[in-house]
């Protein structure tokens, strides 16, 4: 008589290889998305600290003390300004202030009275 053979458990090659491809499928998706999100705080946080830049600048040239004029330079102002550039024109009406994050800069300028904000790539 033959003996019938005992049914291992355990899974077949097919469904071992079925779970790996489900597996690489969803970490094709997620993993993309975890970069954006890093790289959407880093915008985020730039445009808040260009924010508080422009309002530090502004209140700077409101005081008295400073003749209606903006700062020669970041570090004169109270506040962390590591890695923006600034400038300011020769009649100290006009400054620009800008950060590049993942290719992409962030930028403050002022025209006299007219301030406008916004970020594109760089040209560099």
């Amino acid at each position: 008589m033959k003996e019938m053979l005992k049914k291992e458990a355990g899974f077949t090659l097919l469904e071992l290889i079925v779970v790996v491809a489900v597996i690489g499928i969803l970490a094709a998706i997620v993993v993309p998305q975890i970069g954006n999100i890093q790289e959407d705080a880093q915008v985020n946080s730039t445009k808040a600290s260009l924010s508080s830049i422009q309002t530090a600048l502004e209140q700077y040239k409101l005081n008295e003390s400073n003749n209606n004029k903006y700062p020669d330079a970041l570090s004169d102002l109270n506040i962390d300004s590591t890695g923006y550039n600034y400038s300011v024109d020769d009649d100290n009406k006009n400054y620009s202030v800008y950060k590049e994050v993942n290719g992409t800069t962030y930028y403050i300028e002022s025209s006299s009275s007219k301030i406008s904000t916004g970020g594109g790539y760089s040209t560099y």
